[in-house]
């Protein structure tokens, strides 16, 4: 059976998630850990080599920048008890996002953010995402009873979603330097793990500078 574009990024979105759900919530964190360990090893050996040659100096330097200090970042928060927490925060902020503006880029975007780079991204669904993002937020606080001000929320949450954003256009601008659409095809629907985990390296550093506010936010 052949699966459409939009069926195969909706089957492996869903995919991805329930991994997540089960590593993260049913084992012990070692297994968290060692899945971020695979998923470095598995973009280092399938995706880096198409970016940039084995030649340049950005071939060996920018991991340790783009790669590897996010994820000792992610790692970090995961072995501490007092803040684990927030990465299953981390990953559902910049996957609503991504839906977000993905449902209303397709259906109202006209103002490109930068053609050049990303066309397909717009104003409308930046700003759409958002605005879903953050209503959807309200509705996890307000399910927890937990409550705090719009204002606080609304701020991180844009704050979250604009860094998510950047590490998106960053990762394009390395595609379109290198002549490539996707960075590998093990994410039928989505391209590679970079396409899919670009803006989560991004928003990982935010949410482990400021990871004692964001506790006191969310948690």
């Amino acid at each position: 059976m052949k699966f459409t574009p939009l069926a195969q990024r909706i089957l492996t979105g869903a995919a991805l998630a329930i991994g997540f759900v089960i590593i993260f919530f049913y084992m012990p964190p070692i297994v968290f850990s060692l899945s971020l360990l695979l998923l470095l090893g598995l973009i280092l050996i399938f995706e880096w080599l198409q970016l940039f040659k084995p030649t340049s100096r950005s071939f060996w330097l920018l991991p340790f920048f783009y790669l590897f200090i996010p994820i000792y970042l992610i790692n970090m928060l995961n072995i501490d008890s007092l803040y684990r927490w927030l990465i299953p925060y981390l990953f559902l902020t910049v996957a609503l996002h991504d839906i977000g503006s993905y449902i209303v880029g397709k259906l109202f975007g006209t103002h490109r953010i930068w053609p050049t780079i990303s066309p397909n991204k717009t104003w409308e669904g930046f700003f759409g995402g958002y605005l879903i993002t953050s209503f959807a937020f309200i509705l996890i606080l307000w399910m927890q009873g937990k409550t705090t001000s719009f204002f606080t929320l609304f701020g991180w949450t844009g704050a979250i979603c604009t860094i998510a954003t950047i590490g998106d256009f960053f990762e394009s601008w390395l595609k379109r330097r290198a002549g490539i659409k996707d960075t590998s095809p093990l994410l039928p629907g989505h391209g590679g793990l970079l396409d899919r985990f670009d803006g989560i390296l991004f928003a990982a550093v935010l949410f482990y500078l400021f990871r004692e506010q964001l506790s006191m936010l969310l948690l």
